[in-house]
């Protein structure tokens, strides 16, 4: 099969959303980001030392600007109000593993989304943009593998049209493990054009703090997809959790402990206390909620340079999440005394219920008070 001629890509630009061809200016940048998302979704359940091994041979800096300098292949990225929120490698002509046709083919090497992007529509505008290239380039049909033990990908593909043909070895570091081979034609279902405005939603989670009798009280998050993850306060919800809410909500934290739970972690993971050690948004928001919590009984209140201080002492070699200033540090504040006064009058039975739109300020919702519901 001729190596086809390298693809001119069209940009789509839709609610902040580019989509575009990769320039060797990217390379430092894909090489930090596949590295990142790679580690995210594989190395809680594989061996550190395999994951290391695979993240140096695949996500180098000369690596990503070889992809992107092969004619043979095409390196699609999704930038999100400028910053990268997902990429996409197809190979055109790559054999597929699995016997099924003798028309031309691509293969889709790699997606990868940025965790806070999942279920959002990110992944869908990317493909979107993946099959108008295919169709470009003349390929019939398009293929992928994927690891059997990764249940959300797996389902995206499905949705999109893709179905399994068989399976294949896929050597992480030295452990061979299972792919299922999934499949589909590249002009089967639909195959939106580049440049239609589509909608991308910015990651949105719903919160309830109820008030149980008896003190048995429960704090309560439902994701987009209509997840859940909660959590239960036998002696009441301390005040950390609500200086939480109201934190994420008035500053701009993308890895804190809402903007995690939705993207699909736990809070009964996240809420651990070895976690405020962590030297990201994570710890530094635990850190950061347990000093306004220990304000509540201070007669007075830390100065900028002692709270920054505070938040930053284990971030010597690294830059904060968030620089605060006067105005972000009393913004914080004065969210944490809204939450305290509304949830005072809050009667065993009752809950207050919010939408929290993790990262963005001001992105709490009014309060509305209902009726408790049933645990969770």
């Amino acid at each position: 099969m001729d190596t086809p001629a390298p693809l001119a890509v069209s940009e789509a630009t839709h609610s902040g959303v580019t989509v575009r061809a990769a320039t060797v200016d990217d390379a430092a940048r894909l090489a930090e980001f596949g590295a990142r998302t790679f580690a995210a979704t594989y190395e809680h359940v594989n061996d550190p030392a395999e994951t290391a091994e695979h993240l140096a041979r695949h996500f180098s800096e000369a690596k990503q600007r070889a992809e992107i300098e092969d004619a043979t292949r095409q390196m699609l990225v999704v930038d999100v109000d400028g910053a990268l929120g997902a990429y996409a490698l197809l190979h055109h002509g790559a054999a597929c593993p699995v016997e099924w046709t003798s028309g031309p083919q691509v293969e889709l090497e790699r997606i990868y989304v940025d965790g806070v992007w999942h279920g959002r529509g990110l992944a869908d505008a990317l493909m979107d943009a993946i099959l108008e290239k295919a169709a470009g380039a003349g390929a019939e049909s398009i293929w992928l593998s994927v690891w059997e033990e990764n249940p959300r990908a797996i389902r995206f593909y499905e949705r999109r049209g893709f179905r399994e043909i068989g399976t294949t070895i896929f050597v992480y570091g030295t452990d061979p493990q299972t792919d299922k081979v999934l499949v589909r034609a590249v002009r089967e279902r639909r195959t939106p054009v580049l440049g239609v405005p589509v909608k991308v939603a910015r990651p949105q989670l719903t919160v309830r703090l109820q008030r149980g009798r008896e003190g048995r009280d429960l704090l309560v998050c439902v994701r987009a997809d209509g997840t859940t993850s909660w959590i239960r306060r036998p002696k009441g919800l301390p005040r950390r959790d609500r200086a939480l809410l109201a934190l994420e909500a008035a500053v701009p934290l993308t890895d804190g402990v809402f903007a995690r739970v939705a993207e699909g972690a736990e809070l009964l993971e996240l809420l651990r206390p070895e976690n405020a050690t962590a030297q990201d948004g994570l710890g530094w928001s635990l850190r950061f909620a347990a000093l306004l919590d220990a304000e509540q009984a201070s007669p007075g209140k830390a100065t900028l340079a002692m709270v920054q201080a505070t938040l930053d002492d284990r971030h010597e070699s690294a830059t904060p999440p968030v620089m605060l200033d006067d105005a972000m540090l009393a913004e914080v504040r004065a969210s944490v005394a809204r939450l305290e006064t509304t949830w005072r009058r809050v009667a065993a039975g009752e809950a207050l219920e919010f939408t929290v739109a993790p990262g963005q300020p001001g992105g709490l919702s009014a309060p509305v008070r209902r009726k408790a519901t049933q645990s969770p």
